[in-house]
């Protein structure tokens, strides 16, 4: 018999939520907060499996004056929020039919086929109110090995819920120590044909968290075992420039890599293979305007005064990993980035009002502008507005526009 006790099993929130339920022997922390704890990690995040029908567990919650949220009733769940904790208690279940994309349960009593029809060996661990570990395929053993293992019969797993295939490359990207399992990549390889029935907005969740992983050698090595699988060519009909963004890869030193960069790097060369995702307005944003620069800017300085020093950084490293090493234009722009990546931009020092006194109208105002601003930016910001003024005269006396 294993004994665990986490520290987090003392907090005042779980202590709370369990002493909800008559009797805490029928209910048992599982999933991801075990597996955590087992690597010694903390967590707000609490899956609890229970004996108690959805409508019970309710209604201990209710009496015990908590606020309970029925969050997938039709599946048994209920979830409890106490800031920052946040707790979701599912009553066991068997899968009666599936689909690839969604399951019809039935309630059941009983622990081991509970766990049977979770995904990864490593995601079966019970812990009860005692600290009693309940392991019923090793999954223990397999999180110690850093072994990204399938319950059972991993084509019935991924036919069951084909977004397992995701999940598992990113469960490979956290735990795996080694290669991947034999069994698990041919599995992931037959059933990828099921990826086309999933939801944009389930592909995306998962995969967005594949590509936000930290440790960029490891992500490599991952994308490029899933481009060679054919995965990205049945999710979004692209192949990935891995070899872009392993030189992009290369260069970084972020602690947190940008999320645009990556997209952007990720699906170069093929923007209309974003459509298969379903992000925010203001993700896609910054990657079309990293997309015009990339395509249109060679100047730094434009960048960071018209998009922030960010855009500019993500811009100087995908062109570096584009252009030829030994580019000395480009050299030239690093040199300028990293002077003006620690320095306040000025603001601009005339407005259209300023040109309209000089006589100009309509749309040569807006003309004459740009073209100004454009040369007190090559001008490294240091032109006055006095000087910006005698700027635009000289042009108008040469016809400029």
């Amino acid at each position: 018999m294993t004994i665990l006790v986490p520290h987090w099993r003392a907090r005042a929130s779980v202590t709370r939520v369990l002493a909800a339920f008559p009797d805490p022997a029928q209910v048992r922390f599982v999933g991801g907060c075990v597996r955590d704890a087992l690597l010694g990690m903390e967590t707000n995040d609490f899956d609890l499996a229970t004996t108690y029908l959805p409508e019970d567990v309710i209604s201990f919650m209710e009496k015990a004056g908590l606020k309970p949220v029925a969050t997938g009733l039709s599946h048994g769940t209920i979830s409890v929020f106490l800031p920052p904790d946040r707790f979701e208690m599912t009553t066991l279940r068997a899968d009666v039919t599936t689909d690839g994309r969604h399951a019809t349960v039935a309630f059941t009593k009983d622990w081991q086929v509970d766990a049977a029809r979770r995904d990864f060996t490593m995601n079966a661990l019970f812990l009860d109110h005692t600290g009693v570990l309940y392991d019923y395929f090793q999954g223990r053993a397999d999180l110690a090995q850093g072994t990204v293992r399938f319950i059972g019969d991993p084509i019935t797993r991924l036919t069951e819920d084909a977004l397992r295939i995701l999940r598992y490359f990113r469960f490979v990207l956290r735990f795996q120590k080694g290669d991947l399992e034999a069994k698990a990549k041919d599995a992931c390889t037959h059933a990828q044909r099921l990826l086309k029935n999933l939801s944009k907005e389930r592909i995306t969740q998962e995969f967005l968290q594949i590509l936000n992983f930290h440790d960029e050698e490891k992500l490599h090595k991952v994308l490029a075992e899933m481009a060679a699988m054919g995965l990205f060519q049945t999710l979004f009909s692209h192949d990935p420039p891995l070899s872009l963004w392993q030189k992009v890869g290369r260069q970084e030193t972020d602690t947190d890599t940008p999320l645009a960069r990556r997209l952007a790097t990720f699906f170069w060369g093929n923007r209309k293979a974003l459509d298969f995702l379903t992000l925010p307005r203001s993700l896609t944003k910054q990657i079309d305007i990293l997309d015009k620069y990339l395509s249109t800017e060679k100047d730094v300085r434009v960048i960071v005064y018209e998009a922030g020093v960010q855009t500019a950084r993500d811009w100087l490293l995908i062109k570096s990993a584009l252009e030829k090493e030994d580019d000395k234009d480009l050299s030239n722009q690093e040199a300028i980035f990293l002077r003006l990546s620690g320095q306040e931009i000025p603001s601009f020092p005339l407005t259209g009002k300023d040109l309209l006194a000089l006589g100009l109208e309509g749309k040569t105002v807006g003309a004459y502008l740009k073209t100004c601003r454009r040369w007190w930016i090559e001008g490294n910001f240091k032109a006055s507005q006095t000087e910006c003024l005698q700027h635009v005269k000289d042009a108008m006396g040469r016809s400029f526009l």
